[in-house]
């Protein structure tokens, strides 16, 4: 069984702690130092590791025993932020955590979900937590509504008053439904 994760690095890490002359010389070295304490924390779990980055993400390839896989991710973060954390405080990591699933077909199907976790928890949350695809449910559903238009000629009707009247007023109705939501 596997599971894929994805991490997304800031660059205010390179703003406050760097020497390099620029963030393109600086991040191959720190990625290449995060791997290996990714590579030690699935070592030390007895867990295979596989890692990448692209396009801004470091993308890993955590393998996990079937009777216990969100013990071992979770085990595996918890590890892997120790071990980050103490050689590079300060470093804000944001988690996006796909679904396990088994056989070579499906590991893009988990690379997608953890892209989506990482997304979707970053927008809810912002940076540096944890997001898996299964806890996202609700906000997919939300994201996919707010993208079709008939919705969108729906949500205008209805909270297309709200807006004018918070905007007539100078009120702040729409941060408070906002924050309603969000808890």
């Amino acid at each position: 069984m596997h599971t894929w994760i994805l991490l997304k690095i800031w660059k205010k890490l390179y703003k406050e702690r760097s020497d390099q002359p620029s963030f393109e010389h600086w991040l191959p070295q720190i990625i290449r130092l995060i791997e290996e304490q990714l590579k030690k924390a699935g070592e030390a779990l007895q867990r295979k590791t596989m890692t990448t980055y692209q396009q801004d993400k470091l993308i890993i390839f955590l393998e996990t025993p079937l009777n216990r896989i969100n013990d071992s991710v979770n085990h595996f973060l918890d590890l892997a932020d120790k071990r980050l954390n103490k050689l590079l405080p300060g470093l804000v990591i944001s988690w996006g955590i796909g679904e396990n699933h088994a056989g070579v077909k499906t590991f893009h199907d988990s690379f997608d979900e953890a892209r989506i976790a990482l997304d979707l928890g970053r927008r809810q949350k912002g940076a540096g937590h944890r997001s898996t695809y299964a806890n996202t449910g609700i906000y997919r559903v939300l994201l996919t509504l707010a993208n079709n238009l008939d919705m969108q000629e729906i949500i205008q009707s209805t909270i297309g008053t709200l807006v004018d009247y918070d905007r007539k007023r100078k009120l702040d109705l729409l941060q408070t439904l906002s924050l309603y939501i969000l808890n």
